[in-house]
């Protein structure tokens, strides 16, 4: 169904900032966390942290929104306890 297609997508759309996060780290760890400006004497933090930082959060909310967080399993597995569900699975003297 139509779940399963937008599962996939995000699926696909998580693997892309993880690639991108990894690329970030590869680049922090080849040129350092600070870099010199070109023509000056000045030094800034790596445009790779700005991205990765970006790309952690993206990453956080894909993942909570598929489900593959602690947090994202709480709240996909709470049942209410007054609903018909939780009062069936709670017996006839529940």
């Amino acid at each position: 169904g139509i779940g399963n297609d937008q599962d996939r997508h995000a699926l696909a759309m998580l693997a892309d900032h993880i690639d991108t996060y990894v690329a970030c780290n590869k680049g922090i760890k080849a040129s350092g966390i600070l870099t010199k400006v070109k023509d000056k004497d000045q030094v800034v933090p790596s445009p790779y942290i700005m991205v990765r930082n970006k790309t952690t959060t993206l990453i956080i909310h894909l993942m909570n929104e598929l489900g593959l967080t602690p947090r994202g399993r709480l709240s996909a597995t709470k049942i209410d306890e007054e609903s018909s569900v939780a009062k069936f699975l709670r017996g006839p003297k529940g």
